[in-house]
């Protein structure tokens, strides 16, 4: 009897929302269950209890950054899943599906979904990536499908077409990277899902306080010690802005800003080695202002 033929993961698919489908580099989105043994005195040598932890339906989508035409049109529509809230504070774009082929004949719907967080890193002579992490309610299996591929060969962003802003030399810059955390939680109640047997699934998903941060990664060390960090016990207010832009072909262009930052003490990182330079790492916060002024500004 032949060996069954191993199905290929680049045959699959990540669609977002049933329609973006994205260029993803790898994904952990998944279901995650523990199961417990709880200890009791019952005259046995074993355990003879098991019990049934909750379900998590939840993990990261990797995306290269790419120029598509004029526009980053992936990290675009991210972006906007991540950030853009409702008056309530909710999530603008919540509860949708996310559909994971993993091959040609087997795949996986999730439901409810929410970005929980969108994080990207810009690193001296490497490509520019954004890593989107999901939380979703239900999950169910599917029989996976082939997406006809209808795109064009396009450009990946490295960090040549990178910019950054911020308060110091950025010729001394190795890297730059950032996340907002919408901090969401899964919520369970006594409600089962229409989806799928059982109730261990969570109900729904709350969207959190927003969280942002990040660090600079300095060749040497890090000019923002004398400037921002020393002064923060004697300075009542926020430091300066920090972020990037990214340029390219056809009048590219998609930058951010984070305002009203924060600057730690530098951590200094020194090796052996003969080709190993000094780096300094300088983390950093951002916050939101008065009149709820969002931490973040869309140039």
């Amino acid at each position: 009897m032949p060996a069954p033929i191993a199905p290929m993961g680049y045959i699959g698919s990540v669609i977002l929302d049933g329609s973006l489908v994205m260029r993803a580099k790898s994904s952990s989105l998944g279901v995650k269950q523990s199961i417990s043994s709880p200890e009791v005195v019952d005259g046995s040598i074993d355990r003879t209890l098991y019990q049934l932890g909750a379900i998590e339906v939840g993990g990261n989508i990797v995306i290269p950054v790419v120029q598509e035409g004029n526009s980053t049109s992936f990290l675009d529509s991210v972006w906007q899943y991540c950030v853009d809230r409702q008056p309530n504070g909710e999530l603008a774009k919540g509860d949708f599906q996310v559909d994971l082929n993993y091959s040609w004949n087997s795949g996986r719907t999730f439901k409810g979904c929410r970005v929980n967080s969108l994080s990207m890193k810009m690193t001296a002579q490497e490509a520019v990536e954004a890593t989107v992490d999901i939380m979703g309610t239900t999950a169910t299996r599917t029989g996976g499908g082939v997406v006809p591929v209808s795109y064009s060969p396009a450009k990946v962003v490295v960090w040549s077409d990178v910019t950054i802003i911020g308060p110091f030399d950025t010729c001394i810059v190795r890297e730059f990277n950032f996340e907002i955390n919408n901090n969401c939680a899964r919520n369970y109640t006594f409600c089962p899902s229409e989806d799928v047997a059982g109730g261990l699934f969570a109900s729904n998903i709350s969207t959190g306080k927003r969280f942002i941060n990040g660090s600079v990664i300095f060749q040497g060390f890090a000019p923002t010690d004398a400037s921002y960090a020393e002064l923060n016990s004697v300075n009542c207010n926020p430091g300066p802005q920090v972020g990037f832009n990214i340029t390219g072909c056809g009048g590219l262009s998609f930058g951010r800003l984070f305002r009203n930052t924060v600057f730690e003490y530098q951590t200094v990182d020194i090796q052996a080695g003969a080709n190993t330079p000094i780096t300094s790492t300088v983390n950093w916060y951002a916050f939101g202002g008065g009149g709820g002024q969002s931490a973040i500004i869309e140039s």
